[in-house]
C-alpha cells in the first residue's frame, strides 16, 4: 500500500477546494431534507386542523350524557332551532366545522316498538378537510355511544379517565426509529457514495487523468486504499448532513409524537457509528470497483443504479417482521447485516456478537474489494479501454 497517503490527501483537497461540491454534497442534502420534511409535517398537521386546534362544532339539543364523550375532543357552541339555518351557513362557508342536531329528549335507550328511530343529524362541508375529519370523528363517537347503550359491556369507556395505551416513550421511540432510520441511513450512505465515487474514478478515466496517477511511484494498492478512505470520509460527511436534517425535522414530521433521540445511550451511538463506518467503507469500495470497470461517469451511474435499488429493497425489510433477527449467520450478508444492525440499535435489542460479526464481515468484504480494485488498476485492458 505504498504511497496511499498522498492519494488520500489529493482526493480530500480536490473535494474541499471545490465550493460547488461542498454545497451540493454536504450542505444542500441536509438543508433540503429538513425543509421538505418540515413542510410535509406542517402540511399534514394543517390537513387535520393543526396540532393544537380542536374541531369547532355547533350543537343543538346536546344530551348531558354525551358531554363527557366530547370533552377535549370538540369545541362546542350551543345553538337553538331558530339559529340552525345560520349555523348551517357558517359550516358551508368554513367558519365552523360541523353542526350536530340531536332530537329533543334524545336518549340512548332503545325506542319502543313501532316508534321511529331517533335520528342525529350531522351537517358538514365535504370540500373542507377539517370539516370532513370532524364528521368522521363525531360519527365514530356516536357509533361507540350507541353501542354502549346496548348495556352489554364497555370497551375502553372514555369516561373512565384511565390510560389504556400502555406504550411508553421508549416503546414509541423504538417503534418509529427502528422502522424509519435503517432505510433512511442506508439510502443516505449510498447516495453519498454515489455522489463522489463515480466522479473520482470513472470521471478521471473519462478525462484521461487517471493514467497520470498510475505512472507515479504510488503502488496500485496505495491508489485503491487512498481513494476508498478519502471517498468514505466524504460519503460519511454527506450522510451525516442528511441525518442531521432528518433529526431536526423529525419532531415536525411526527406531529408531536412521544419520541426522543435522547433515550439512546452513548454506547448505542458508538455502536451505530461502528456500523455506519464499516458500511460506508463497503459501499464506497463496491461503487469504486463498478466505477473502475465503467468507461464514463454516465456508464458508472447506470451500473450502480440497480445496486441502489437492491439497497433500498434490503432497507425496507426492517419495516416487516418482529425486529432484528437473532441468527448470527444472517449478519454475514453484506448490506442486509447493516440494515438489521441499525434496526437492532434503534429498537434497543443489540446483541454484541451479531453487531461484531456484521462489522467484521463488512471490513472483510471491503478488504476483498480493495484487492479486486488493485487488480483492476493493474489491468491496462480495463483502465484504458475506450
Amino acid at each position: 500500500m505504498k504511497g496511499w497517503l498522498p492519494v488520500f490527501k489529493k482526493e480530500l483537497l480536490r473535494f474541499f477546494k471545490d465550493k460547488r461540491m461542498i454545497v451540493g454534497t454536504l450542505i444542500l442534502p441536509g438543508l433540503l431534507i429538513y425543509l421538505v420534511y418540515s413542510f410535509m409535517g406542517d402540511g399534514m398537521r394543517g390537513i387535520i386542523g393543526g396540532e393544537d386546534r380542536l374541531p369547532a362544532a355547533y350543537v343543538q339539543n346536546m344530551p348531558e350524557t354525551l358531554g363527557a364523550f366530547f370533552d377535549g375532543v370538540l369545541e362546542t357552541e350551543t345553538v337553538t332551532a331558530e339559529n340552525a339555518e345560520a349555523a348551517k351557513e357558517a359550516v358551508k362557508n368554513g367558519e365552523k366545522d360541523i353542526l350536530i342536531v340531536f332530537p329533543e329528549n334524545f336518549s340512548n335507550e332503545k325506542p319502543e316498538a313501532g316508534a321511529p328511530t331517533p335520528n342525529v343529524e350531522i351537517y358538514y362541508n365535504a370540500t373542507e378537510s377539517n370539516s370532513s375529519a370532524a364528521f368522521s370523528l363525531v360519527s365514530a363517537i356516536l357509533s361507540e355511544y350507541e353501542f354502549l347503550g346496548e348495556n352489554k359491556y364497555d370497551i375502553n369507556n372514555p369516561t373512565s379517565g384511565k390510560q389504556y395505551n400502555l406504550a411508553t416513550e421508549r416503546d414509541m421511540t423504538s417503534m418509529i426509529f427502528s422502522m424509519l432510520m435503517p432505510m433512511l441511513m442506508m439510502v443516505f450512505i449510498f447516495s453519498g457514495a454515489m455522489s463522489v465515487a463515480p466522479e473520482s474514478i470513472a470521471g478521471e478515466k473519462e478525462r484521461g487523468t487517471f493514467a497520470t496517477l498510475l505512472v507515479t511511484p504510488v503502488s496500485r494498492a496505495g491508489v485503491a486504499v487512498g481513494k476508498i478512505f478519502a471517498l468514505s470520509i466524504i460519503a460519511v460527511l454527506s450522510g451525516l448532513s442528511s441525518f442531521i436534517g432528518i433529526i431536526f425535522s423529525l419532531p415536525k414530521m411526527m406531529g408531536g409524537a412521544d419520541v426522543s433521540a435522547a433515550l439512546y445511550s452513548v454506547g448505542d451511538y458508538f455502536a451505530l457509528l461502528g456500523v455506519v463506518v464499516s458500511t460506508v467503507l463497503l459501499t464506497v469500495a463496491l461503487i469504486s470497483v463498478i466505477s473502475a470497470f465503467a468507461k464514463s461517469v454516465k456508464e458508472a451511474t447506470a451500473y450502480v443504479t440497480p445496486l441502489m435499488i437492491v439497497n433500498v429493497l434490503l432497507s425496507v425489510t426492517c419495516m416487516f417482521g418482529e425486529g432484528a433477527p437473532t441468527s448470527v449467520w444472517l449478519y454475514l450478508i453484506p448490506l442486509y447485516n447493516s440494515v438489521q444492525s441499525i434496526n437492532a440499535v434503534f429498537s434497543f435489542s443489540v446483541v454484541a456478537l451479531n453487531l461484531a460479526v456484521a462489522m467484521i464481515a463488512n471490513l472483510a468484504y471491503t478488504g476483498l474489494l480493495v484487492w479486486l480494485l488493485t487488480r483492476m488498476f493493474k489491468s491496462e485492458k480495463i483502465m484504458f479501454r475506450r
